[in-house]
């Protein structure tokens, strides 16, 4: 699976922590020091250990109160235990708002992409070619795969620009309604 790390306040708190997360995940969590939590979502053995781990670190959350940064592609975890999200695309972060606002009223061409491709029995996901890491498209790294793809976006990377909500999004064309 992928590492988990944890990084608590103080290193009492955080071993005991540390061990909790380690009988739920089967992995050593490293302990770190500053006064947040930082989980990267690994692939579980079952949905039952899932729920159990993610609701002991929302529990941990709330009554530590403390930040969460949650890395992961899980977006009902996502949905259920963030108050704020930052949606990337091939390194570049895409989209960020209340998680609500998101998941109800994604901004970013890729953002809707990614929640009309939740699993289901039909669907087809987001068409198109997924850019090199190595050597990234000049423009948007999304615009292979996006509906709203025009020349400046072919020519220029978007820059992360804020949105009359309080949402940023990195897009030529954000605020243009489009089907994806």
């Amino acid at each position: 699976g992928r590492p988990v790390v944890l990084v608590c306040a103080d290193e009492g708190e955080g071993e005991r922590l540390a061990r909790d997360l380690e009988s739920l995940t089967g992995q050593r969590v490293p302990v770190l020091a500053p006064r947040s939590y930082i989980f990267h979502n690994a692939a579980t053995v079952s949905r039952q250990w899932e729920h159990r781990r993610l609701a002991l670190l929302d529990k941990l959350v709330r009554e530590k109160k403390k930040s969460l940064i949650l890395v992961s592609h899980a977006l009902g975890a996502i949905r259920k235990i963030t108050d704020r999200v930052y949606v990337m695309y091939a390194g570049n972060v895409v989209e960020v708002g209340k998680t609500k606002e998101v998941f109800e009223h994604p901004h970013h061409p890729y953002t809707i992409g990614l929640m009309a491709a939740t699993p289901k029995l039909t669907g087809s996901g987001i068409a198109g070619d997924i850019p090199s890491y190595i050597n990234p498209p000049k423009g948007c790294r999304f615009a292979s795969r996006c509906p709203r793809c025009t020349q400046e976006c072919l020519e220029a990377p978007p820059i992360l620009a804020d949105m009359e909500d309080g949402r940023q999004v990195a897009c030529h064309h954000a605020g243009e309604e489009a089907a994806v």
